[in-house]
This record gives C-alpha cells, sequence and structure tokens, in this order.
C-alpha cells in the first residue's frame, strides 16, 4: 500500500522532471543540481524531519519511498532522453511533428531502457527506506520495528528471519521492474 504509492509517486513526479529537464534548459540549469544535492541528504537524517513535519507515520513512510524513488529514475531518465540522436529529433521536426509529438513517438519511447534502469535501482532503495522508517519508530510495526522489536528481545532468529524477509522483498521488487522492462522495452536487443 504506502510504499507501492510511494513508488509510483516517486516514478511519475521523477520521470515528469526529467522530461521538463530536457525540455527545457533553464530548468535543467537549475533543477539538475537540486536534483544531484537532493542526494546529499541523509536518510538518517531525513526520516525523522519528515515524520515530524507530517506528523502521520504512514504519510512519512509514503515521501521516503518517493524520495528514494525520484531521484534515479529522473537522473537515468534524463540521461536516456539526452542520448537521443539529434537528428532523428531535427528529422521529426522537418516532417512537422511538434515538439510534444517528438517527446511522445521518439524521446520517451527510445529513453524507456535508462528509466527502467533508474526503476530498477529505485525500487528495493525505496522499499530500505521504508524498513528504515519503521526502525526509527518501532513501536508502530513493520518488518523494520519488527527487526528493532527482535533484537531489544534478543530473539535473534526472528530477527535474521525479517532481514532475510527484507532482503527477499528487494530482490523481488528488483526482478519486477526487470519484469516489467521486459513487457515494456520489448524492442530492446538482449545483449
Amino acid at each position: 500500500g504506502v510504499f507501492a504509492s510511494g513508488l509510483v509517486i516517486g516514478f511519475l513526479v521523477g520521470g515528469l522532471f526529467a522530461i521538463l529537464m530536457s525540455a527545457c534548459t533553464p530548468v535543467e540549469k537549475v533543477g539538475y543540481p537540486l536534483l544531484l544535492l537532493s542526494q546529499m541528504i541523509p536518510m538518517l537524517g531525513l526520516a525523522p524531519i519528515i515524520v515530524s513535519m507530517v506528523g502521520d507515520f504512514s504519510t512519512a513512510k509514503l515521501a521516503m519511498s518517493a524520495y528514494m524513488t525520484f531521484f534515479p529514475v529522473a537522473a537515468n531518465f534524463f540521461a536516456g532522453l539526452q542520448s537521443v540522436d539529434n537528428q532523428r529529433k531535427e528529422l521529426l521536426m522537418m516532417s512537422g511533428a511538434s515538439p510534444a509529438t517528438v517527446y511522445r513517438k521518439l524521446m520517451v519511447p527510445a529513453s524507456l531502457p535508462s528509466m527502467f534502469i533508474g526503476l530498477k535501482l529505485a525500487a528495493p532503495s525505496a522499499f530500505a527506506a521504508v524498513i528504515f522508517t519503521e526502525v526509527l519508530y518501532p513501536q508502530n510495526g513493520g518488518i523494520g520495528g519488527e527487526i528493532l522489536n527482535s533484537q531489544y528481545g534478543n530473539n535473534w532468529e526472528l530477527c535474521w528471519g525479517y532481514i532475510f524477509m527484507a532482503v527477499l522483498v528487494a530482490v523481488l521488487l528488483f526482478y519486477a521492474a526487470s519484469f516489467l522492462e521486459k513487457l515494456i522495452v520489448h524492442w530492446k536487443s538482449a545483449d
């Protein structure tokens, strides 16, 4: 629920931000350094700040999931958009295509492999951010809370079980993003 919603929000906002940076040079000049700067904020400091700002634990987990998804998707999708061949763009423009058509027919499809690299990086990281937020506030439950509670109770078998479950979910998230990529980016050659 909360994790998936944050993942989708971070994915959409990151994708839109990448398109804006690609389409508008002033947005890129201001936005790209801010995008890089956003990754300098440590999760350890950000999670408690977000919880104190929003006052709701579920909203804080959603925000952390979205935050950890935003950067890899935006950065990789932007790199993909920047790598599209200029001659192909110019050819479409000369044939009367609008900028929106150029993005829809050429830029976005050509950039999907890069965007999925970002999603494959983001999904496990966003899940880890949710677990980390739960560790900070173990009374609210979740895998992170259970990891901490089992440590306090000296129940190390249970603790390792929760850690193994978290790792398994993160790996499954990576493979789910890979499967989604194969469904959507079917023209990509298998290198």
